[in-house]
């Protein structure tokens, strides 16, 4: 541990603890991750999902999770509970991760054979862009990553 680090922790109150490596039972954080993961691990099979989108796949279980309602917190959504109204999920119903849909091509020229749509993967919400119908999505030809709300 560096002399940053070690003052930092001082400076917060923060409590440092290691834990053996490989013995992820002693980490709780790890046991809070668990069920995550296996979400992940289910979405991905059931979806067909790529390996190189599980950043955005993990993003969505999160997601997910922070809209639905929870026990511990008298049945209500963590996002609930942190901004005192309820979620709308209408965002997260109209597609499922992985669905291959039509977007909007906003350089296409007009007129053009085919119109101005093409083909991708919906990644999930973009939550930080726009409004709350914006997306990520995967284009199939160009295999980049973009931000669209006409899906």
């Amino acid at each position: 541990m560096s002399k940053l680090w070690k003052d930092y922790c001082r400076n917060y109150w923060v409590k440092d603890q290691f834990i053996k490596p490989y013995h992820s039972n002693q980490n709780p954080a790890e046991r809070m991750m668990s069920p995550q993961k296996e979400k992940l691990s289910r979405l991905m099979i059931q979806s067909g999902c790529e390996p190189q989108a599980w950043f955005r796949a993990a993003c969505h279980v999160a997601d997910i999770n922070n809209h639905t309602a929870n026990s511990s917190i008298e049945y209500r959504t963590p996002l609930e509970v942190r901004d005192g109204e309820m979620p709308d999920i209408s965002s997260l119903v109209e597609h499922e991760s992985w669905d291959l849909v039509y977007f909007q091509d906003p350089t296409a020229n007009f007129p053009s054979q085919g119109g101005n749509e093409r083909l991708g993967r919906w990644l999930g919400r973009a939550s930080d862009y726009g409004d709350k119908m914006a997306y990520f999505i995967l284009d199939l030809d160009t295999q980049q990553m973009l931000v669209r709300s006409m899906v």
